[in-house]
């Protein structure tokens, strides 16, 4: 009897450490980790369609470019179609100890400009996808946020990030669905009143390398009107000869083609 207590006990005592803050910290961590596993660069040809009140806008071309190290990640969006979006940029450096760094280039500037603090909680380029949003779809930043268990189901979770104080961001929480992979497959946004914002979505989910995934088509879809954007990846490349420069201020400036480098 005595050993069949103690067996409880430890069990009860596992299962509680794995619903901590830190496990929930950890379980996102991982997600992330496994995201860029084996990665030093990549680069993605990015079709971008937005549906607003309704009416679908001209669909959009982007190149999508990633480079990983361990003080963080830098990102370059520049934009391809339509006309009236061609040369329009982001450059992103993201800091694992310090503040990130994000300028913008629009097709009428002559000089990229520094988007910062709540410009950062602003919409991109006539989507549902703010630069918050844009900066987290290549990493998470768990040391800005306080995690926790909101649910757990047959190797299944949901885990809500809230800002800790000082953090810039557009929501009061997020809630993000983990499969029984630990991949991400869901994201549900709230203000701070706990209101539904938006939702999004990974789909069409494969594992290009063990523990590696990628979505190949990323939904995000505004919960006040139904407006809708989707970004389809239709062609993606790994471990490219990519230059520091593509991922500089000149470079931002520069037009770019739909050519493979």
């Amino acid at each position: 009897m005595k050993t069949l207590i103690l067996a409880a006990a430890a069990i009860a005592a596992a299962d509680t450490h794995a619903s901590t803050p830190d496990a929930a910290r950890a379980a996102i961590a991982k997600a992330w980790q496994q995201y860029q596993h084996g990665v030093q660069n990549e680069q993605e040809l990015v079709e971008v369609h937005v549906t607003q009140d309704g009416v679908a806008l001209p669909a959009k071309l982007l190149w999508r470019r990633v480079r990983y190290s361990e003080q963080g990640q830098h990102l370059s969006i520049k934009f391809l179609e339509p006309v009236t979006d061609y040369g329009l940029g982001l450059l992103v450096e993201r800091n694992i100890n310090g503040a990130d760094q994000v300028w913008l280039r629009q097709p009428s500037w002559t000089s990229a400009r520094k988007i910062a603090g709540n410009r950062e909680t602003k919409y991109f380029a006539d989507t549902a996808f703010t630069f918050e949003d844009t900066k987290q779809l290549v990493a998470e930043q768990t040391s800005q946020f306080d995690y926790r268990y909101a649910s757990q189901s047959g190797g299944t979770a949901v885990i809500s990030a809230t800002p800790k104080p000082g953090t810039t961001s557009g929501y009061g929480r997020r809630d993000i669905s983990l499969n029984a992979q630990g991949t991400p497959v869901r994201i549900d946004y709230f203000d701070a009143d706990g209101q539904p914002l938006k939702t999004l979505r990974f789909e069409e989910l494969h594992y290009p390398a063990p523990g590696r995934w990628r979505a190949d088509r990323i939904v995000l879809k505004q919960a006040r009107d139904g407006s809708q954007s989707t970004l389809k990846v239709r062609k993606r490349q790994f471990n490219m000869a990519l230059g520091e420069r593509m991922f500089s201020l000149p470079y931002l400036l520069e037009n770019d083609s739909a050519k493979v480098e």
